[in-house]
């Protein structure tokens, strides 16, 4: 995983626009997408309880927020929701690399892009290829 710190640290608030998707690979078995789904939408404290009873590792789980990472099934990615700001997307994406995607042989490729409101520099992209994370700002 790269500069999950440092990136995390630097983005100034949630962004308003969010365009794009990550695609996972191979095609999500059934317990993956049944976990996709049962997460969207949910605190960290609900996804603790869910996450407990599957088995799946909460190292990590970004806390007092909601993951607002949406699966579609028919394209087999994930992408924000569009209906909210959201909070802590990079450290929800590092959450299912290091604790879903990883652990059980799947990988994301992707990116996202986003526009925040709140500050001139508010803007930029998060590429995934293969698994590792790059996160740029744009001026």
């Amino acid at each position: 995983m790269s500069d999950t710190n440092t990136i995390s640290n630097s983005i100034p608030g949630p962004p308003e626009i969010i365009i794009g998707r990550y695609k996972i690979t191979p095609t999500p078995d059934k317990f993956i997408e049944n976990v996709l789904c049962q997460l969207h939408g949910k605190n960290s404290e609900e996804i603790f309880t869910i996450c407990d009873d599957l088995e799946i590792s909460t190292d990590n789980l970004p806390k007092n927020s909601i993951n607002m990472f949406l699966y579609n099934p028919n394209a087999h990615v994930i992408t924000w929701n569009s209906k909210d700001k959201y909070y802590d997307y990079y450290n929800w994406i590092v959450w299912f690399i290091e604790n879903l995607f990883q652990p059980t042989g799947f990988t994301i490729n992707g990116t996202i892009r986003w526009i925040g409101k709140s500050h001139p520099i508010d803007r930029g992209y998060t590429r995934i290829t293969d698994n590792n994370i790059k996160t740029a700002l744009s001026l």
